[in-house]
């Protein structure tokens, strides 16, 4: 309620900054609650304010939360335009994410394989730029991974990850595209 009503205060205000800032916020607690159509909407809202603002740190922000919903929404139309247009900004941190989240896509949809080859290409991404996941994600990764190693025989596991991880960005995209199209 709070943030519905900092929302409310910021547009009266014509603080835009403050607007964005309560739309993403307004989608955090959303997909908290498990609404993921509502999460997106507010993500979205407020990713557009960022885009009027150029204010290039909050995007990303709020992209990354945007992805992560995507993702778990299983909406593969929505993960592959992310995905798109991404690796067409040059954002390397915003590929691996979506791979990530194409690879649990493909985890649910029975192709673990795949879901590993991708795993392995977002975690070369983000070796590469130097970054690790936060620790709910990462959480959610080991979980990920924890099944699929159950799922795909130690070699086969093994040769996905390897080949995943040796991917240039262009040929991880494309893996990505095909698990989805």
């Amino acid at each position: 309620a709070l943030y519905q009503e900092a929302l409310a205060s910021h547009r009266e205000l014509g603080d835009q900054r403050g607007v964005g800032l309560a739309l993403n916020n307004l989608g955090v607690v959303a997909y908290s609650q498990g609404d993921l159509s509502r999460a997106i909407a507010r993500y979205e809202e407020a990713l557009a304010v960022w885009q009027v603002l150029d204010d290039r740190l909050n995007a990303a922000l709020t992209q990354h939360n945007l992805a992560e919903a995507i993702a778990d929404s299983g909406d593969v139309a929505r993960a592959a335009a992310s995905l798109t247009a991404r690796a067409d900004q040059g954002d390397r941190s915003g590929v691996a994410e979506t791979l990530a989240g194409i690879a649990a896509i493909a985890s649910r949809s029975g192709l673990a394989a795949r879901a590993v080859t991708l795993l392995g290409s977002a975690a070369a991404l983000r070796h590469a730029i130097g970054i690790s996941l936060p620790s709910a994600e990462q959480g959610r990764q080991d979980r990920l991974l924890a099944t699929l190693r159950r799922q795909v025989p130690a070699a086969e596991f093994d040769h996905a990850w390897t080949a995943g991880y040796g991917m240039t960005v262009h040929a991880a995209v494309r893996e990505g595209m095909a698990v989805i199209e």
